[in-house]
C-alpha cells in the first residue's frame, strides 16, 4: 500500500510539472545585434553573383572559425535573378552554419531596388525575422558609382552622355595626362564591382532611396558597409551622417571578389575597424594576390558636420577654379576626373596661402576617417595608376565633367558647403 502511495504522488508530481512546463511562454531572445548582408540583382556580364555567393560562403566560414557571433544575428538577401530572390538567416549549431530560408520572393522588378519603397520591404522582412533586435548593420554587395545619380555614370545604360569622357588608352601603350603617368591594363583586365546592376537603369538607385530606406525601417544601423566602387565619397558620408555611426566603403573601384570576409568578416562584425583595415592592408599587399589594387576608409559619420563646418570656411576664402585638376590626386581614371583625393584637394586650395587653416582641416579628418588602407596603386576604367596621397574620403568639387557639373551643385554636400 505504501509503496503505491508513493507511485502515485510521483506520478502526480511528473505530470504536474510537464503540465507546468508545456504553459510556460517560450524564452524570446532579442538579438544584440542583427547583421544584415544585401546583395540586390547586379548581374552584367560579369560574375559577380558568383562573388555573391563567395563573400556568403566566405562570412560562414569566418563565423565557424570564430565559433559564432555571439548573441548576433546573420541574415542574408541575394537576388537569385532579375524576378527571384531569397531570405536567409544564418545560424551557428554544433561548429557549422545552418541556413534555413525564411521567405522566398518571386516577379519582383526593378522596382524592387531602385525605389526606396522596394529596398524597405526587404529591410523590413529582416527586422520581423530578427525578433526586435537591439540594433543593426549592413553590408551590401553590388555595383555602384559614387553619388552620380542614375543614368549618369559610366555604367549606366545611358553611358553615350559619358562616352567621350572616358579616358581613352591604346592597348599596350603608357599614356600621361598632366605630369602623370598612367598604365594600362588591358591585356590582364580586372573585373569589378561597380549601388544596383552594372548596367540595367531599372535596377540601380539613387543613394538618396537607400537613405529613405534606413531611416524608415531600422532608424539608424551602427555600421554601414557598402562594399562596392567609388562609395568612399564626402557627398555619400554628408548624406548618410544621421543614418549610421560608421560607415565603410572605397575611394575607387572594387574588385569583383569584394572584400576577403573570411580574414576580417568577425573583426567587420565585432567593430575592430583597426583589424578590419590591417587585414585588407596585408591582403592587398600580399605577394599572392594577382590584382593589388584596393582602397578602404572607416568613417565616423558624427564627424561629417565638423568637416562641413571647416569647408564652408574654405569655400568662403578660396576659389576652386583657378586649380588644375591634374595636379590633384585622382581616384579614377576618366577624362574628366569625378573623384579627387579630398585633403589633397584642400592643400591645393589653401595650403600655400593659410596652413593653419590646412592643418586644422587634417585635424578634423583625422576623425573622421580614423582607419584606412590602400594599396601602392588604384585601379580604374582598366588602367592601374599610383596612389601618391591617401585620406581615404573623395570629393568632386574640382570635376570639370561637362555632364556632372551642375549636378555636383544639387547635391547636399555642395549646397550645405558653398
Amino acid at each position: 500500500m505504501r509503496r503505491i502511495l508513493v507511485f502515485t504522488l510521483a506520478s502526480i508530481f511528473v505530470l504536474a510539472s510537464c503540465h507546468d512546463h508545456a504553459d510556460e511562454p517560450e524564452v524570446k531572445v532579442v538579438p544584440d545585434e542583427t547583421i544584415m548582408m544585401y546583395f540586390p540583382w547586379s548581374q552584367g556580364n560579369d560574375h559577380i553573383y558568383q562573388s555573391f555567393l563567395n563573400n556568403i560562403s566566405a562570412m560562414k566560414m569566418a563565423v565557424e572559425l570564430n565559433k559564432g557571433i555571439g548573441n548576433r544575428k546573420l541574415m542574408v538577401y541575394i537576388a537569385q535573378s532579375a524576378t527571384n530572390g531569397v531570405l536567409i538567416d544564418i545560424a551557428y549549431k554544433d561548429g557549422v552554419c545552418v541556413e534555413d530560408t525564411l521567405k522566398r520572393y518571386t516577379n519582383l522588378n526593378g522596382w524592387n531596388y531602385s525605389l526606396s519603397s522596394g529596398i524597405a520591404s526587404f529591410f523590413n522582412d529582416v527586422k520581423q525575422a530578427s525578433q526586435g533586435s537591439k540594433s543593426y548593420s549592413i553590408i551590401m554587395g553590388c555595383h555602384g558609382m559614387g553619388w552620380l545619380p542614375v543614368g549618369k555614370g559610366p555604367s549606366s545604360a545611358k553611358k553615350a552622355l559619358m562616352d567621350e569622357e572616358v579616358f581613352p588608352s591604346a592597348e599596350g601603350s603608357v599614356e600621361t595626362r598632366g605630369s602623370s603617368e598612367i598604365e594600362t591594363n588591358v591585356n590582364n583586365e580586372v573585373e569589378t564591382r561597380y549601388f544596383g546592376h552594372a548596367s540595367l537603369e531599372d535596377y540601380q538607385a539613387n543613394v538618396s532611396e537607400l537613405c529613405i530606406a534606413i531611416k524608415s525601417t531600422f532608424g539608424r544601423v551602427k555600421m554601414l558597409t557598402i562594399d562596392d566602387c567609388y562609395m568612399s565619397n564626402i557627398e555619400i558620408a554628408y548624406d548618410l551622417r544621421n543614418l549610421a555611426d560608421y560607415y565603410i566603403a572605397s575611394t575607387s573601384e572594387v574588385t569583383v571578389d569584394g572584400l576577403p570576409y573570411r580574414t576580417l568578416g568577425i573583426d567587420l562584425i565585432n567593430g575592430d575597424y583597426q583589424s578590419v583595415c590591417n587585414k585588407y592592408d596585408a591582403y592587398y599587399h600580399s605577394p599572392d594576390n594577382k590584382f593589388p589594387y584596393g582602397t578602404l576608409a572607416v568613417i565616423k559619420l558624427d564627424q561629417v558636420d565638423a568637416v562641413v563646418s571647416l569647408m564652408k570656411r574654405i569655400n568662403e576664402k578660396y576659389d576652386y577654379n583657378g586649380l588644375n585638376p591634374d595636379e590633384i590626386q585622382w581616384a579614377d581614371n576618366y577624362r574628366y576626373t569625378i573623384f579627387f583625393d579630398m585633403s589633397d584637394y584642400v592643400r591645393a586650395l589653401c595650403k600655400n596661402s593659410d596652413e593653419a587653416l590646412y592643418n586644422e582641416f587634417l585635424a578634423a579628418m583625422d576623425k573622421l576617417i580614423p582607419y584606412k588602407a590602400w594599396s601602392d596603386e588604384y585601379y580604374s576604367n582598366k588602367v592601374h595608376k599610383k596612389i601618391n596621397t591617401f585620406c581615404g574620403i573623395t570629393i568632386s568639387d574640382p570635376t570639370r565633367s561637362p555632364s556632372l557639373y551642375h549636378e555636383k551643385q544639387e547635391t547636399n554636400w555642395w549646397k550645405a558647403t558653398h
